[in-house]
């Protein structure tokens, strides 16, 4: 194995590391594999961002976006994230089109989260899965 070697990550985007949205630039060295949907359903709820759980009621699929990262990439994501804290990294089932592949996934650690009294979001697509918006949508 030569020493450049990277191992690549698949990586499903559900809010502010989408394309357009503040927390991107974080994805320069990533490639965007395509829009995907969560197989797993969940709930959310957002303030400046939103964060998914997997309890509750009302879960249902999240629309969001696949990405390749490699590891440095993958480091930066967690520091973001707040892995261990705030987030837990798991690998799910993600759909592309008629394609489910598995990909990383932020999910929200319910402790870390339970002080801060955002609002569940509950805002979905055209095909009923939640859908966190992008700008202007």
């Amino acid at each position: 194995m030569s020493e450049d070697h990277q191992t690549m990550h698949r990586v499903f985007a559900y809010g502010t590391l989408k394309r357009g949205l503040k927390n991107h630039h974080l994805m320069a060295r990533a490639r965007f594999i395509g829009v995907a949907t969560s197989v797993p359903h969940y709930r959310m709820i957002a303030g400046d961002y939103p964060v998914l759980f997997e309890d509750g009621a009302g879960l249902l699929p999240v629309s969001g976006e696949l990405f390749e990262v490699d590891d440095a990439t993958l480091i930066e994501l967690d520091k973001l994230e707040s892995v261990g804290d705030l987030y837990d990294r798991k690998t799910v089932a993600i759909a592309l089109g008629e394609r489910v592949t598995d990909a990383f996934i932020y999910i929200g650690r319910p402790v870390a989260w339970a002080s801060r009294g955002w609002p569940p979001f509950t805002a979905r697509d055209r095909d009923g899965r939640l859908h966190w918006p992008a700008l202007a949508e």
